[in-house]
Parts: C-alpha cells; structure tokens; sequence
C-alpha cells in the first residue's frame, strides 16, 4: 500500500470485514512487520 492510499483505505475500513482487510492489506502488514523486527516469527506474530 502507498501512503496517498492510506486515506482511502482508513475511509473505508469500517465497511470491510477482518477478511477483507487482511486480503488486502495482509502481506503490507507482514512486510513492514518483519522490516522493523527482522524476525519472521514476531512478522508472523504481529500481522
């Protein structure tokens, strides 16, 4: 995701499910997880 889409994303949240929003965002999530921690167990942890 890039940051002009955040506001869109954040806008919209309330309609999506946990599902959808982990489809979606999921591998974002994990990526940026695992850049700040540099473990795949805590990346997997956190997303």
């Amino acid at each position: 995701m890039h940051s002009e889409e955040l506001p869109y994303a954040v806008a919209y949240a309330p309609s999506m499910t946990l599902r959808d929003m982990m489809e979606t965002y999921g591998s974002d999530v994990w990526h940026y997880a695992f850049f700040l921690t540099r473990s795949r167990e805590q990346a997997n942890d956190i997303s």
